[in-house]
């Protein structure tokens, strides 16, 4: 296990494949990669954490990530195994490339000048009862190209308003989209959103260029929301609970 100091340093390790890697404990630490970095276990993020790139340097491990803290910087991650856990946010690119587990609550969008992408590439991803939630500063935008992984649910949480959500793939989930703030969500193609189990929409205006489509479960809504600006889409058996004020350019 390589335990990497608090506060940061370079690392230069190249043709080292390390078993599991660990980050500071205390405080902000900001580690530079000069060359690749590669691991077969888990990486652990103790405390608030950056991995920058010099070039086009990147991180990689085949064991997992537990982010217990956020984890931010310019290196893309490689998740090529293991789980993918713990209360951090991730605010880097994340790329999916094998047999991966999803485990509980995990954290994923955009902070300061940080617009991420969540990316699949290949693996099988086990999804079961967890939940991606969707985090995010204030004019962010989060890039979803995850089509390949059905997710278990996906809530977007974000205490700020504002955050886009693109999507370059359909998002496809087993479970139910909540989203508890208003967030624009755009198409850049014609990718579609498909719900297995519902969505909950949750008291704010919900635009989006993207379709969702409703397979089954409950459609959630408040009595007090202002506006559904969304095509929406029933194909299943849909049980609709609330008050649903639907229309503008978005909605047909």
């Amino acid at each position: 296990t390589m335990n990497a100091a608090s506060g940061g340093c370079t690392l230069n390790t190249n043709g080292i494949v390390w078993a599991n890697a660990s980050t500071g404990s205390a405080g902000v630490s900001t580690y530079t990669l000069t060359s690749n970095f590669s691991m077969s276990g888990l990486l652990t993020a103790s405390a608030s954490t950056a991995i920058n790139k010099t070039t086009s340097e990147t991180f990689t491990t085949s064991g997992g990530i537990t982010f217990n803290s956020n984890i931010q910087g310019t290196a893309d991650i490689y998740l090529t195994g293991g789980t993918w856990s713990g209360a951090g946010s991730c605010y880097v690119n994340l790329f999916i490339n094998g047999n991966v587990t999803i485990s509980g609550n995990v954290y994923f969008g955009p902070t300061g000048p940080a617009n991420p992408t969540l990316t699949y590439l290949s693996g099988s991803v086990i999804t079961t009862s967890s939940t991606l939630n969707l985090v995010g500063g204030s004019g962010g935008t989060v890039t979803l190209n995850t089509n390949g992984i059905t997710w278990n649910d996906v809530s977007y949480i974000s205490p700020y308003q504002g955050v886009a959500i693109t999507l370059t793939s359909d998002l496809v989930l087993a479970g139910t989209l909540t989203l508890l703030r208003p967030s624009p969500i755009s198409k850049t193609v014609n990718e579609k959103i498909y719900c297995g189990n519902g969505a909950a929409f949750t008291g704010y205006p919900i635009t989006s260029t993207a379709e969702i489509i409703l397979l089954g479960g409950t459609f959630s809504l408040p009595t007090n929301i202002v506006n559904v600006n969304a095509p929406i889409t029933f194909n299943g058996n849909v049980t609709v609970t609330g008050t649903l004020t639907y229309g503008g350019t978005n909605a047909v």
